[in-house]
């Protein structure tokens, strides 16, 4: 092709793209923005969709020249926060329907979920991880084993070189075929003659953190993207992504759940500090949308009123009133099946008619309603006395015997 023809087809392109939006353009805006420890930038290599397309088309001609571009200017961010949270609102309109995508979605969601020190970019990663999350394969998290430290990236890095050299072999190209030696953590150097089963099997003895499985999910998803996912040996690369996704996602939200702070020291935002109240209420809604009645019934048992901000409290009401309350664990009898509810519903009206925020007290009301099977709550206080007691939720709770030898000793009788 001639080089008028190159270049004309190059600006075509660009002015035809000048509307869309592109996955790589936010992805690439979001790692400029964050430093590997989660904070934001002030200074970045941000661009805009249209800028990016013409850049990607513009090295493509270059390079196709034998030239090599010159790289972006670094450029001072007035305001990382509104550029994050545009990127991230971006981010979660993307089709997820596409591996590749999906893995990219997780991936950045889960460590800003955490890290990120501004509580509006945690609650909307928190909020996808919840849609993101309810469309892998069902799943029940398991705790890590006590006293196992989780792998650094030192531990985690030969495991992703034999996973990119696996992959490599595979495409029957020189090392360096698929573009992903500096993404492993290595420059992949040594050949190997692993399958991808034997390279991803690894990855079973590594217990993985939110610093790792990042890592780890980014680079099977870029194998996604090659000639190699079409080829049937790939599946167990397609297996160990899946499991990376529901490892990110697991370990996020459970510490989004008390907004736990990722280290020892609470760094500084426009709204320094962690343990937010929309972000805990966003992971009670995510939680439940991911592992539903089963989280649902953990969300009620372990709940402190008490301690929880209005909108925590509110959140999880509220998730009774969409899905009614969860079934009692599979091993309860039906005595203690009864038990648990009844002390579920007492928990509930108490919460509506008696807490001190009217958000709780009308969420409470709408849990109720759903309780009940009717459309509307009990609104009048003596149709809500009538209610709880005709379910029993005036009554003391029942307290378990105690054993006789004990019940005798405290008396000061004999047995």
């Amino acid at each position: 092709m001639s080089l008028g023809a190159r270049v004309s087809s190059t600006l075509v392109l660009s002015l035809a793209l000048g509307g869309c939006r592109f996955v790589g353009a936010t992805d690439t805006n979001l790692r400029e923005l964050h430093t590997e420890e989660g904070m934001h930038r002030r200074t970045a290599r941000v661009t805009t969709h249209y800028g990016y397309a013409t850049r990607v088309g513009v090295i493509g001609l270059l390079r196709s020249f034998g030239a090599k571009p010159q790289e972006a200017t670094l450029e001072k961010v007035e305001d990382p926060l509104s550029v994050c949270v545009e990127a991230l609102n971006e981010l979660a309109e993307y089709d997820s329907s596409e591996a590749w995508v999906r893995a990219l979605q997780i991936e950045h969601f889960s460590r800003v979920a955490v890290f990120d020190p501004w509580k509006l970019s945690r609650e909307i990663a928190v909020e996808a991880l919840g849609e993101l999350g309810a469309k892998l394969p069902a799943w029940t998290p398991s705790p890590d084993p006590a006293g196992v430290r989780a792998a650094g990236v030192d531990e985690l890095a030969p495991a992703l070189q034999r996973l990119v050299r696996a992959a490599n072999r595979l495409a029957r190209g020189a090392t360096d075929s698929l573009g992903l030696g500096n993404e492993a953590g290595g420059d992949g150097a040594s050949q190997s003659e692993e399958t991808l089963e034997q390279a991803t099997r690894a990855f079973d003895e590594l217990v993985l953190d939110l610093e790792g499985a990042p890592r780890a999910l980014r680079v099977c998803g870029l194998l996604e993207r090659t000639r190699l996912a079409a080829d049937p040996q790939f599946e167990p690369v397609r297996a160990l992504r899946v499991k990376l996704e529901q490892r990110c996602v697991a370990l996020a939200l459970r510490s989004a759940l008390n907004d736990t702070p990722p280290s020892a020291y609470e760094r500084l935002g426009t709204d320094p500090g962690w343990g937010k109240p929309n972000v805990q209420a966003a992971a009670v809604r995510a939680n439940v949308r991911v592992w539903g009645a089963a989280r649902l019934a953990e969300l009620l048992d372990t709940a402190k009123p008490r301690e929880y901000d209005a909108l925590r409290m509110a959140a999880l009401l509220d998730e009774v009133a969409r899905l009614g309350l969860p079934p009692a664990p599979a091993e309860a009898d039906a005595e203690q099946a009864e038990r648990l509810h009844t002390a579920w519903k007492r928990r509930v009206w108490l919460l509506a008619t008696d807490h001190p925020d009217g958000l709780v007290r009308m969420a409470g009301m709408r849990a109720l309603a759903r309780i009940r099977g009717v459309a509307n709550g009990p609104l009048r206080e003596e149709e809500s006395l009538e209610w709880a007691r005709g379910e029993g939720l005036l009554e003391a709770p029942v307290i378990p015997e105690r054993q006789p030898a004990r019940d005798a000793a405290e008396s000061g009788e004999t047995p």
